[in-house]
């Protein structure tokens, strides 16, 4: 679902489908970092959103 998600969205930003999904990468990383300073325990839902957008970049 995520990949058709960022096929859509690629075509009509007109940008790489690999740059979305890198994005996506980086932002699941800022949101754990953010969880981690905010001292939540939930950051490793941040790094589950890193992990399904890395599936994408294969």
């Amino acid at each position: 679902m995520l990949r058709g998600r960022i096929a859509i969205m690629a075509d009509r930003l007109n940008l790489a489908p690999r740059r979305i999904a890198m994005w996506g990468v980086v932002r699941g990383v800022l949101e754990a970092c953010w969880s981690i300073e905010d001292g939540g325990t939930d950051w490793h839902r941040g790094i589950q959103v890193t992990e399904r957008f890395a599936k994408c970049l294969d």
